[in-house]
């Protein structure tokens, strides 16, 4: 069974391809896909990152993934992902 933080990962890299073959801009593409590889290496669960407070902290997420991020650890999806 996946952990919280493994559909977390599995969402944003899902997310980064389905830009991607869209056509959106690359650089977001990138960022969703360095955004997941960063979180493979975060102990702990999106929960917790957000109680915590530590994700602004971290080189590579800028304001909106974390709102996704935070998003995601209310609805348990990335709602961007309806789009595709």
């Amino acid at each position: 069974m996946s952990t919280d933080k493994e559909k977390l990962i599995h969402q944003l890299q899902e997310l980064s391809i389905l830009m991607d073959l869209n056509g959106d801009n690359p650089f977001r593409c990138r960022a969703h896909s360095r955004a997941a590889r960063t979180l493979e290496d975060l102990d702990g669960r999106p929960g917790e990152w957000i109680e915590k407070d530590i994700l602004p902290g971290i080189k590579g997420l800028g304001k909106g993934l974390i709102e996704k991020i935070r998003d995601w650890a209310v609805s348990g999806n990335l709602g961007e992902l309806d789009e595709y």
